[in-house]
């Protein structure tokens, strides 16, 4: 991918989080000892070195404003750029992308004329189903006016626990996804299509996709 930036719209909440990577990385940069310590915290050097699942492309992309970033993304870029770099610095960046992500999925909602659980009965047959009840749960959140830190001490887990398995880095679990939506007052038909997309979660990650 071209090493160049885009023009971006600082109003959209992508584009608002792409300008706060930005600076962070200019920050960094002009904290570099010197040109080699610059280079190694270019996108590219990044993307080589983290042990967060991330790629060259992801990190542009975010810096570019086309893309929110994952949040694997978000932690290999405060990792390297941030001065802290520590678990606080990363939790709040999170929370942060959290924000931006809530304010998209109103923005794009609005735009649809639905509310926020008026979902399609199916995902996209390219979306994980990990990442489809993601979806599903981001939008009970925005209507229950929950924050994750909010659901997570409603439903007796730890905040991690919550990112962890609604984000699709493990297998949903159910007795989990139950308190979710009991605490949400998800409807009927949220119910059943979380519920479904579990089971397709489970045969998804058996399948070893």
């Amino acid at each position: 991918m071209p090493n160049r930036r885009w023009a971006i719209d600082a109003e959209h909440p992508v584009g608002r989080f792409a300008v706060e990577l930005r600076n962070l990385h200019a920050g960094a940069v002009a904290r570099a000892a010197d040109s080699g310590a610059a280079r190694k915290l270019s996108p590219a050097k990044v993307a080589e070195a983290t042990q967060w699942r991330t790629s060259r492309s992801s990190i542009y992309a975010a810096l570019n404003g086309t893309r929110l970033p994952s949040e694997n993304t978000v932690c290999a870029l405060v990792s390297a750029w941030d001065p802290d770099g520590g678990q606080d610095s990363i939790n709040q960046w999170l929370k942060t992308r959290d924000a931006a992500e809530d304010e998209l999925v109103k923005l794009r909602l609005r735009a649809a004329g639905r509310s926020p659980l008026s979902l399609p009965r199916q995902p996209m047959h390219s979306t994980p189903p990990t990442e489809a009840i993601r979806r599903v749960i981001r939008a009970g959140m925005i209507l229950a006016g929950m924050r994750s830190s909010e659901l997570a001490r409603a439903c007796n887990v730890s905040e991690r626990r919550l990112h962890t398995v609604l984000n699709g880095h493990a297998l949903p679990y159910n007795d989990l996804l139950e308190r979710v939506i009991q605490v949400l007052e998800l409807d009927d038909g949220a119910r059943e299509l979380v519920g479904d997309l579990a089971a397709q979660a489970a045969r998804y990650h058996m399948s070893g996709r």
